[in-house]
């Protein structure tokens, strides 16, 4: 007898047919990401920042774009008629903007390094600097990803329209609030005759972290919520 919340063959099915859906897309940034490595300028593309920011920016565009079959009628009766439960047609497509979106770009980006080192290293004797993959730094750019992606995985499933746009201005407007918060804590420090030092920031710069990372599984969560609502 099979489980109506998991069955491994199910969810591979369901995850074979999702992966086909957005075959195109993903050798579109996976091409994208290949070329932004293999520039010319290598010395700062392969900084952790840069690295990072590449990886965020088009993940959470991606992530923005999985759902939007099922805010038009037509199209999501065809995909909540798939043969798969709530929790794997959910898992299927957060996996695939996640940890797919990571492994698509480090693939990516370890080629275009290559690529990179062979043209403008060895061929044309530049200075190409060294990757900086699966270092600490790197590891904590990728933690970083999954966390804000979760967030606009759950805008993608909430937001019937500009999914993008809406995810990114609520987020802004938490953000405000947030330095809001951190500002009033600065002016409280000083009114009290503490001037705000650097263990102050270092503080207010974790319990950012705290608060993003907090938010990740909260959103994760609701997204599931929300899609099971819209089978009803």
């Amino acid at each position: 007898m099979k489980n109506n919340f998991f069955d491994m063959q199910r969810f591979i099915n369901t995850l074979k047919i999702d992966c086909s859906a957005y075959k195109k897309t993903a050798i579109f940034l996976l091409f994208l990401f290949m070329l932004m490595s293999t520039s010319p300028a290598s010395s700062v593309s392969h900084e952790v920042f840069h690295l990072a920011w590449y990886m965020t920016l088009f993940g959470v565009i991606y992530t923005s774009s999985v759902f939007v079959g099922i805010h038009k009628t037509h199209i999501a009766q065809s995909y909540l008629m798939l043969p798969c439960s709530n929790f794997e047609r959910w898992l299927s497509r957060w996996l695939i903007t996640s940890f797919g979106v990571v492994i698509l770009f480090t693939v990516a980006a370890v080629i275009g390094y290559s690529l990179s080192y062979l043209l403008w290293g060895v061929w044309l004797g530049g200075h190409v600097a060294s990757p900086l993959f699966f270092t600490s730094s790197y590891l904590g750019s990728v933690l970083q990803y999954l966390a804000i992606q979760s967030l606009f995985f759950f805008g993608a499933i909430y937001f019937k329209s500009n999914a993008l746009i809406k995810t990114a201005a609520s987020a802004v407007a938490i953000a405000i609030l947030a330095n809001i918060v951190v500002i009033g804590m600065f002016l409280m420090s000083i009114v009290h005759g503490v001037e705000p030092g650097k263990q102050l920031i270092e503080v207010v710069f974790q319990l950012k972290n705290i608060m993003l990372y907090s938010a990740a599984p909260i959103a994760l969560y609701l997204s599931y919520l929300r899609l099971t609502e819209s089978e009803l």
